[in-house]
């Protein structure tokens, strides 16, 4: 079976590499024009850009043009950043089967709309299937072999269960749901509470403190998902509670780090250009602050993180204040 993913990061790449050891034919290509990884891999079946160290399979075929990316592909896998990821859509309509089976891996909001990403992909492609991937998944972890499980939701269980054979193996699985709104919010909301963990790392607070935040963290999150259609065991499920404690809790975790350098008394620019990669839950708090009130739905611990990203409070007021309002 021939696989494209779109994306040739870290997690883009990784996925590759566990399709590719499954026999399938899988073509890699960057979105954002930077061919270094994809030469890389051509030269030294190795991605020293994003994924150093690992020595990648032969099925995996460095592709340059979108186009033959693309064509005859019976699997599309969306492997990069939310912000840039419509316009993506676009470039890749003419070139993609009607029958193709499109798997949203970003897990985020539109960066632009804020949309969940379905949304947007049903609009570009309304007669393809549509599957997302989320939950915990360290890109390192995986090529090191740590199992690793994962959600897949689909309105088309004969999709999501053709994912899973492509993906599967006796260090990874996947749960198939039908919750597809569940997934993809929770996905993109955990991002925001992981900045609020990074602000306690910076700030110097412990374990308990933590450990009350994720909780604070999971009842806002099932409230506002159920809001909007989600199931609120989802949330609990790996790619809400799941996702969370890998990102809250991970050294490695762009978000959980961006509110550690935050809580260290850096800006939001400064910050942002330390973490050197996209953090996609700075846009995702604003998401969550408006999908919360759309709903009528109160999410303090979003909207002290709100209050950071806005400049109207330093990380540590804003952190005390919580604290004393909410302990």
């Amino acid at each position: 079976m021939k696989i494209a993913i779109l994306g040739a990061g870290a997690m883009g790449t990784t996925m590759a590499e566990v399709a590719a050891r499954n026999n399938h034919n899988v073509f890699l290509w960057n979105w954002e024009g930077d061919l270094t990884p994809l030469r890389q891999i051509d030269k030294w079946r190795e991605n020293k850009k994003y994924l150093p160290g690992f020595l990648l399979h032969k099925g995996i075929i460095p592709e340059k043009s979108l186009e033959s990316t693309l064509m005859g592909a019976q699997v599309v896998c969306f492997a990069v950043p939310t912000a840039v990821i419509a316009s993506i859509f676009t470039s890749c309509k003419p070139f993609i089967d009607k029958k193709s089976i499109l798997v949203d891996m970003a897990k985020g909001l539109d960066g632009k709309t804020s949309r969940p990403i379905t949304t947007i992909m049903g609009k570009v492609f309304p007669k393809n299937p549509l599957v997302v991937m989320s939950g915990p998944a360290v890109a390192l972890d995986i090529m090191k072999g740590y199992y690793t499980q994962m959600d897949l939701a689909s309105q088309k269980r004969k999709a999501a269960k053709t994912v899973q054979e492509i993906f599967s193996s006796s260090t990874m699985g996947f749960d198939l749901r039908d919750d597809v709104v569940g997934v993809e919010l929770a996905g993109a909301f955990k991002n925001v509470y992981a900045i609020a963990l990074g602000l306690c790392d910076g700030l110097g607070y412990g374990l308990n403190t933590k450990a009350a935040f994720l909780t604070h963290a999971m009842e806002e999150m099932a409230c506002v998902v159920e809001a909007f259609g989600g199931k609120r065991k989802t949330v609990y499920g790996l790619s809400g509670f799941g996702d969370l404690i890998g990102t809250a809790l991970s050294d490695n975790s762009r978000n959980r780090c961006f509110g550690e350098y935050l809580g260290r008394g850096l800006s939001v620019e400064k910050a942002l250009k330390k973490v050197g990669k996209v953090v996609e839950g700075k846009s995702a708090t604003f998401a969550l602050i408006s999908f919360a009130k759309k709903k009528n739905k109160n999410v303090p611990l979003a909207n002290m993180v709100s209050s950071i990203l806005s400049g109207e409070v330093s990380a540590r007021c804003a952190l005390e204040t919580y604290l004393q309002s909410h302990f």
